[in-house]
C-alpha cells in the first residue's frame, strides 16, 4: 500500500465516470439540502444511487421528485436496511468507474466530488482517495457535541493542506467511511460492504479493502460537513450503537479500551464513597481529574478559554452521557461476541473471502 498527496490543480490525465453511492432511511428532513449541494456542485455525479432501506416518511416522495426534475438519480430498494448493504446494492447497480460514499444529512462544498474524483484521473494507479471532515453544528448544544466528541475535526480549517496531510494516519487506517472514494476495481475486488453490521461496517470494510494494498491518495483539502445529534437521547443512542457495533465486528481499539477504563475508574470510585466515606477525596480528585480531561480541555482548545456555565453543563453532560454510552454498548458488544457465535464467524467470513483479481491498473 501507498500514500500520495495529489495536486488538485494538476490537469486530468482523462475523464472518468462517478457514482455517488447514498444509503438511506427515513432520511426526509435532509433529501432537499442534500441534493441542493450533491447537484449544485462543480462536478455533478454521473449517477446518485439511493439505496432506500424501507423508509416510512417522505424521503421516497422527494427522491422521486428531484427524480421527475431530469437529475440523474437511480432509487431502489435496499432490503437488507442497513448502510452497508445499501452501498452493496448502489455499486451493483452503477455502472460508473468511480464511486464516492455521500450520506444524507451530511454538506459538501461546491467542489467536494471534483476534488474526489481528480486523483483517479490523474493516476490510474489509484484505488482509494481519502479526505477528513469537520463537525457542523447549529444549535450551542450540537457544537458543544463537536468540541467533545471530535475535538481534532474541529480544528481542520485552521490547518493548511500540508498540516492535514502531516497529521493524517500513516498506520493502514483509512479516512473516516463518510469521506472516501474507490475505483470500481477495488470495491469489488473487496466483495463490499458488510452488510450484517449496523455500526462500524465502514471501519471492517476498510481492513478488506487494505488487504489489497492499494494505491491511496489523500485529499486534505476534501471535507465533508457532519451533522452533530441534537439531543442527549439521540447522541446517547448513537454512541452506544457505534460501540456495540464495533465489539460485534471484533474491533477492539486501545482508545476505546483506555476511556472504558478511565469512565469505569471514577465511576467505582464514587459508588466506593457512597459505602466507605474515606474514598470521597479520591473520588473528588477522579472526578476533577475527569471533567479537566474531557470537558474543560476540550473546549479551551478548540475555543482558546474557558467556558460559559451552559457550555460546561452541556459538556459535562455529554461526556457522562459518552462514557455511559461506550459502557453500555461495550457489555452488550462483548456479551454478543463472546455468547452469540454468529458474530465471530460472520467476521471470520467476511475477512476470510478471497480478493478479486487485479485489473491491469491495481
Amino acid at each position: 500500500m501507498s500514500y500520495a498527496n495529489l495536486d488538485q490543480s494538476s490537469a486530468k490525465a482523462q475523464s472518468l465516470t462517478v457514482a455517488a453511492l447514498m444509503p438511506c432511511l427515513n432520511e426526509e428532513l435532509s433529501v432537499d439540502t442534500t441534493f441542493k449541494m450533491v447537484f449544485g456542485g462543480t462536478r455533478v455525479p454521473d449517477e446518485v444511487i439511493v439505496a432506500d432501506g424501507g423508509s416510512t416518511d417522505g424521503t421516497l416522495e422527494k427522491v422521486k421528485a428531484w427524480q421527475a426534475r431530469g437529475f440523474p438519480i437511480i432509487l431502489i430498494h435496499n432490503d437488507r436496511v442497513f448502510a452497508g448493504a445499501g452501498r452493496n446494492r448502489a455499486a451493483a447497480n452503477s455502472t460508473a468507474d468511480v464511486f464516492i460514499s455521500m450520506d444524507f444529512g451530511n454538506g459538501f462544498d461546491a467542489t467536494y466530488v471534483e476534488d474526489m474524483v481528480a486523483p483517479f484521473e490523474k493516476d490510474p494507479t489509484v484505488g482509494v482517495v481519502a479526505g477528513t471532515f469537520q463537525p457542523v453544528a447549529q444549535t450551542p448544544f450540537e457544537r458543544c457535541v463537536a468540541v467533545i466528541d471530535y475535538t481534532k475535526n474541529m480544528l481542520v480549517d485552521r490547518l493548511t493542506p500540508e498540516e492535514r496531510s502531516a497529521r493524517a494516519p500513516k498506520d493502514g487506517q483509512l479516512a473516516p467511511g463518510m469521506s472516501v472514494a474507490w475505483s470500481r476495481s477495488v470495491y469489488e475486488r473487496t466483495g463490499g460492504q458488510p452488510e450484517w453490521l449496523r455500526a462500524a461496517e465502514d471501519i471492517l470494510f476498510g481492513h478488506r479493502v487494505l488487504a489489497l494494498s492499494p494505491h491511496i491518495a489523500l485529499q486534505p483539502t476534501s471535507l465533508v460537513y457532519h451533522h452533530m445529534r441534537s439531543s442527549l437521547r439521540d447522541y446517547f443512542r448513537m454512541r452506544m450503537i457505534y460501540t456495540m457495533g464495533r465489539l460485534r465486528a471484533g474491533l477492539f481499539g486501545r482508545t476505546y479500551l483506555v476511556q472504558l477504563l478511565l469512565a469505569i475508574g471514577v465511576i467505582g470510585a464514587f459508588v466506593l464513597a457512597m459505602v466507605w466515606p474515606f474514598f470521597w477525596p479520591v473520588a473528588a480528585l477522579g472526578g476533577l481529574g475527569y471533567l479537566f480531561k474531557y470537558v474543560l480541555r476540550p473546549i479551551r482548545r478548540v475555543d482558546g478559554g474557558w467556558p460559559s456555565p451552559r457550555d460546561f453543563a452541556y459538556g459535562t453532560g455529554i461526556a457522562i452521557a459518552r462514557d455511559v454510552a461506550i459502557i453500555t454498548g461495550t457489555v452488550r458488544g462483548l456479551i454478543d461476541w463472546w455468547f452469540v457465535p454468529h458474530w465471530r464467524r460472520r467476521r471470520r467470513d467476511y475477512l476470510g473471502q478471497p480478493l478479486g483479481a487485479p485489473t491491469p491498473h491495481d
